[in-house]
């Protein structure tokens, strides 16, 4: 997440969290999420309504960015919709 905060644009960056959270999830790891879920609630209220609205124009990577963003907070365990 780290990363993320530096780089908030790339959505590969998203995807690769997720799967990290996935592996997890199957080894049944109890997981202390709240350094995470804290960073994405903030890129969260910085970003998304502005990707939303570049989604809306078309913009196709907005789209990409938006569900590789929406994927990571459901692993996260946080409302995204």
């Amino acid at each position: 997440m780290e990363k993320v905060n530096q780089d908030p644009m790339d959505p590969s960056l998203f995807v690769r969290i997720t799967n990290v959270l996935e592996r997890l999830e199957s080894l049944s790891f109890n997981l202390n999420l709240w350094k995470a879920q804290n960073m994405y609630f903030s890129l969260r209220e910085q970003l998304t309504a502005e990707m939303d609205e570049k989604a809306k124009k078309g913009g196709g990577s907005a789209k990409e960015w938006l569900d590789a963003f929406n994927g990571l907070g459901e692993k996260l365990r946080i409302k995204v919709n």
